[in-house]
């Protein structure tokens, strides 16, 4: 069964000393579906993540919400790929 997972990592090209954070949000079946996934996002460093955490069914809502009031992707596209929500709140 598929899930959601909050995935913290590092952006590239950031300059010397500079390590901003990413969180993204990545839909898959285990954690190494996750790892893999997390290798083919663009402008993050590929060997360096912070923490895999997976959502509860709440969050799980609250994020899947979000994603289809922001306009910016379609759930069935984010799921296939990833949704980057640095800033998200769950309650």
């Amino acid at each position: 069964m598929e899930k959601w997972y909050r995935v913290s990592g590092y952006k590239a090209h950031q300059g010397t000393g500079n390590k901003q954070g990413a969180v993204m949000y990545i839909f898959a079946e285990n954690i190494m579906d996750v790892l893999n996934r997390y290798k083919k996002v663009p402008g993050i460093k590929r060997s360096r993540y912070r923490d895999i955490i997976p959502l509860s069914e709440k969050q799980t809502l609250t994020l899947e919400n979000i994603i289809i009031n922001s306009g910016k992707i379609s759930l069935e596209k984010a799921k296939r790929t990833w949704f980057y929500g640095h800033g998200i709140k769950f309650y």
